[in-house]
């Protein structure tokens, strides 16, 4: 599952939301009659905008995809940097233990965009490998670590690739955005991703380039949906249906070429600008979620993953006490043993427990609102420390600040992906 860690909220962004929930020109500050926050996107997330780093969304993140029957995570990766670029790469630092203690894989999608020059590239990737490779649940392909680059987008001549690939302690499995190889050169794969031609794409990648490659990832997605042009920011105009059809035919396609791939990745789970996320959102509930658990053929249904909702929905509203996150503590551990059925019961007991404490103000994970819109966290980042140990075992950017990507990755798609149709 593809995923964005870069989202931030009052709490962790300086009294500020980030800009991945404001594009140029939403506030979130603003809600309209039932509650729902002005977010830059057409969809809105089950449990409101929140901070990738609050140790309550990253939990239910990372139960959702284990009972959806997801492998793992490949994080959307930039290295070291400026802007908020440092603040992304503790994100993702911070989720690789808690994705080993969930039984979660993950591996790295490398941005080379804003690397400001070639020992720039060298370095992160030489960060990439010392960081990442030696976990025991980083992903192999063909027996190898995986490392994607998304492009590539600045560097994209063989011998530059080769100069960065030899930072790595190991040889990769390396992959390129589809039909952009031959820029990597070094026995490079690609990955499938989205374009505006939807199946005709997905068609001809399966039926056609996969074949040629070293190694291949497909590729299946809900539908594609940007928010740039609403929310000021360039990009392109063109659509996929976001809904239930799209998945379908998707993953319909990728199961009948099931053989010419290595790996399916699922784009995206979290790319709520784009409009192609897996995440549960109001919209469309848990459903996305839930046709992957059958694709996979999972034994667990949406009833599972409305636990796991509901764990988040109860850590968010009993926040601060201390007695009841004890024990769903416990609860979270029991998910993570495949249990939810004990896990339903200890939440039970805390509803039961705990019905008898006020309603708090508390609207988004990590973040408690007073009427007039400002945040204060209930997550400080020492919480953070003290509650990943204990359910699993200041960085800052403003909203004025260039965005960590450019406004559209699929305006680059648009651009160079798609050469051959």
């Amino acid at each position: 599952m593809h995923y964005m860690p870069w989202f931030e909220n009052p709490s962790t962004n300086g009294g500020a939301w980030g800009i991945h929930w404001t594009m140029a020109n939403q506030n979130p500050n603003n809600m309209d009659g039932n509650g729902r926050r002005q977010i830059a996107s057409h969809y809105y997330p089950l449990i409101g905008p929140y901070a990738t780093e609050d140790p309550v969304t990253m939990e239910y993140h990372l139960l959702l995809l284990k009972y959806a029957g997801v492998d793992g995570l490949l994080f959307d990766w930039y290295g070291q940097g400026a802007n908020d670029l440092p603040h992304m790469l503790a994100n993702v630092n911070a989720m690789i233990p808690v994705l080993e203690k969930v039984g979660l894989e993950f591996a790295i999608v490398y941005e080379d965009q804003f690397d400001g020059s070639l020992d720039d590239a060298v370095s992160n990737m030489r960060l990439l490998g010392q960081t990442y490779f030696s976990h025991a649940n980083y992903a192999k392909v063909k027996g190898r670590p995986l490392v994607l680059c998304f492009g590539p987008q600045k560097y994209q001549t063989p011998a530059q690739w080769q100069q960065i690939l030899a930072a790595l302690p190991q040889q990769p499995t390396m992959q390129s955005l589809w039909y952009q190889s031959g820029q990597i050169g070094n026995g490079a794969g690609e990955f499938a991703w989205i374009y505006s031609d939807f199946m005709a794409g997905l068609h001809h990648f399966y039926e056609v380039q996969a074949g040629t490659l070293s190694s291949a990832g497909g590729a299946a997605y809900p539908g594609f949906n940007s928010f740039y042009t609403s929310g000021g920011w360039p990009g392109p105009s063109w659509t996929i249906p976001v809904g239930p059809d799209s998945l379908s035919q998707t993953l319909g396609l990728a199961a009948q070429h099931s053989s010419a791939v290595d790996f399916l990745q699922l784009v995206t789970f979290n790319d709520w600008g784009e409009g192609t996320m897996f995440e549960p959102s109001v919209e469309f509930g848990y459903s996305f979620l839930a046709a992957v658990q059958q694709y996979a053929g999972e034994q667990w249904g949406t009833s599972e993953l409305q636990q796991v909702g509901r764990l988040q929905n109860l850590r968010v509203k009993l926040a601060g006490n201390g007695a009841a996150q004890a024990t769903l503590d416990q609860a979270a551990q029991a998910f993570i043993q495949n249990n939810p059925a004990q896990a339903k019961q200890i939440m039970d007991k805390v509803g039961a427990r705990f019905a008898h404490v006020p309603h708090l103000d508390v609207m988004e994970s990590g973040v408690r609102f007073d009427h007039a819109g400002s945040g204060t966290t209930n997550t400080t980042r020492q919480g953070f420390d003290a509650k990943q140990q204990a359910i699993m075992g200041p960085h800052h950017h403003t909203q004025q600040q260039a965005p960590s990507r450019p406004s559209s990755r699929a305006q680059h798609r648009h651009q160079h992906a798609k050469k051959q149709l």
